[in-house]
């Protein structure tokens, strides 16, 4: 099996991992900006704490790439599959 070449932070909030999911859907920053209710400045804010907790370098855009994001989300879910 493979693992993620970051180093974790500890679990992601609810909040963080909604905004990963979008992320990883490939969704962009004002599209996710108007579905999250947030301000754009808001949301960078965000991206780049959450880009920082799962130590990946974000995109152009502040979004985690959307490969990093898939990967790390399928990595959790499989990770809660072990530990059942």
């Amino acid at each position: 099996m493979h693992h993620l070449p970051v180093q974790r932070k500890g679990p992601l909030s609810r909040s963080d991992h909604e905004l990963l999911e979008l992320c990883a859907d490939g969704w962009s920053s004002p599209l996710i900006a108007d579905m999250l209710g947030l301000d754009r400045e808001s949301l960078a804010d965000r991206l780049r704490d959450l880009c920082e907790h799962l130590g990946v370098a974000p995109r152009g855009d502040g979004n985690p790439p959307v490969h990093a994001a898939r990967l790390w989300l399928i990595d959790e879910a499989a990770s809660a599959t072990r530990a059942a």
